[in-house]
């Protein structure tokens, strides 16, 4: 019997699909893959036998690599790919795996790279889930908008922030599909419902035991609307840890927390706006699909997400875990300047003033 071909899979997104989750259930858990012989690479190629590059770092934006002329990053993939492959065929892996959404729409050396390493015993597939466009783009918002503010200024509604950042599917997966880099396998998030569950299914790794870790849950509207009140008073942009570090310098919360929410987050007639300026990208996708055997982009009217409501009571318990957090830290630093206060007087009593010498 012929040994299978040994498999590829290059996981490039799209972002806001349950990405990370897959990428935090492969990292913490790469011992028990090498033992039943998957290999995860990581991100950015990071997990590696050897690093040859700068770039090798667990990044999902990776600006070092993207910043690469076109020719040079093809070339530096084949260079830390093909030892990969051999050592995998060496070692009995049968399938490699590689994840990082920011290639979704900047991957042309990588495909051109697979392109090249392709042979009758090498199955290289790109895989990608995709997700209706209004249910991206309210959860893209969310992440990009308030919680990782990736503009300057204040915090923009989402009408605003959507005109600009309206999601485009389509031209990028026909792109990948008329590669020849591998066969694309495009899923459609709505219809599988838990990309995790689907994506360990589409790799065989059902019998191995893997540990489901969820990250970048969709924050309740409680937390969305803290992070509002810190990251809309910081004019230049703001990474989520600001908020983890610095929660309780609150802007002027004159209006309603029910009202502040509601006048950032969509209503049914901007996701309707949304919907058409997406109905040419929404039929591409959809032809993209057919050829999957996966359903089209459903365009029925969408559920409020977890952060639509407000509930009063959980704000203010959380504020009053706040107010309990920071007295602490206050009382904390009172007791720290009073004792550099004592240290600092000692050392004055400590040192002795030089006579004065005489006049002639």
């Amino acid at each position: 019997m012929e040994p299978r071909p040994l498999k590829f899979i290059f996981h490039f997104g799209a972002g806001k699909t349950g990405t990370t989750s897959i990428q935090q259930t492969l990292k913490l858990q790469q011992d028990k893959l090498r033992e039943h012989g998957f290999w995860y690479l990581g991100l950015m190629l990071e997990y590696v036998a050897q690093k040859k590059y700068d770039w090798q770092e667990p990044t999902t934006v990776n600006d070092a690599f993207h910043a690469l002329p076109a020719e040079v990053a093809e070339q530096q993939l084949l260079d830390v790919l093909k030892p990969a492959l051999e050592q995998a065929r060496a070692s009995g892996i049968h399938t490699l795996i590689w994840s990082n959404e920011s290639f979704f729409n900047r991957n042309a050396p990588a495909l051109n790279a697979l392109k090249k390493l392709r042979d009758p015993d090498l199955d290289v597939i790109l895989l990608a889930y995709v997700r209706r466009h209004d249910a991206w783009a309210r959860s893209a918002y969310i992440q990009w908008g308030i919680k990782h503010k990736t503009y300057p200024g204040p915090i923009q509604p989402f009408r605003e922030w959507a005109k600009r950042n309206t999601p485009r599917f389509g031209d990028c997966l026909k792109a990948v599909a008329d590669s020849s880099a591998g066969r694309l396998i495009l899923r459609n998030l709505d219809a599988v419902g838990d990309t995790l569950g689907d994506f360990i299914s589409l790799c065989g790794m059902q019998q191995i035991g893997l540990s489901p870790r969820r990250a970048n849950e969709s924050p309740d509207g409680v937390e969305i609307y803290l992070r509002f009140l810190l990251n809309n008073q910081v004019k230049e942009k703001v990474l989520p840890a600001f908020y983890d570090r610095l929660v309780g310098r609150f802007a002027n919360a004159a209006v309603g927390p029910g009202e502040h929410l509601a006048s950032l987050l969509p209503v049914d007639d901007d996701l309707e706006q949304l919907q058409a300026r997406c109905a040419d990208d929404r039929a591409k996708l959809d032809e993209l699909l057919a050829q999957n055997n996966q359903p089209g982009i459903d365009i029925g009217s969408m559920k409020n997400g977890k952060g639509s409501q407000l509930d009063t009571d959980v704000l203010l318990g959380r504020l009053a875990q706040l107010a309990v957090v920071q007295a602490t830290k206050i009382e904390h630093l009172a007791r720290e300047v009073e004792r550099l206060s004592g240290q600092l007087e000692a050392m004055k009593g400590s040192v002795t003033a030089p006579e004065s010498g005489k006049s002639s």
